[in-house]
């Protein structure tokens, strides 16, 4: 279907009731700009590009890699959580055996205590 497509300059002139729901007055302006449109000096026609369609093969591809992502992360947010755990329980063992160790002494010291009393009462 071959449509034309008018481009004007001048958008307050008034072409009376050529468009529906105009009222019936022309203005000077109006009255050139429809003798020009008669003489088809302004009507030309412009080759309307068809409209893109989207690509949904794209979105699914991407989709696909944000939940990998997103799992991908949380499987080593879990790693670095393990892995923390185990320092933390390691730190922790290590100051338990040393804190036995001295208790250890203190049960000698206690003894000597005991034993410096009875000598020196």
């Amino acid at each position: 279907k071959d449509e034309k497509v008018l481009i004007a300059g001048d958008f307050n002139c008034k072409v009376g009731d050529v468009i529906e729901g105009n009222r019936e007055e022309v203005s000077k302006s109006g009255k050139m700009l429809l003798k020009m449109v008669k003489e088809e000096q302004l009507a030309k026609d412009i080759p309307l590009k068809p409209k893109r369609r989207v690509n949904f093969k794209w979105f699914n591809v991407a989709a696909a890699v944000l939940i990998a992502g997103y799992f991908g992360y949380n499987e080593y947010m879990d790693y670095k959580r393990e892995k923390l755990y185990q320092q933390t329980k390691e730190a922790l063992f290590f100051v338990s055996e040393n804190f036995n160790n001295g208790t250890k002494n203190l049960v000698h010291f206690s003894e000597f205590e005991k034993s410096k009393n009875k000598i020196f009462k």
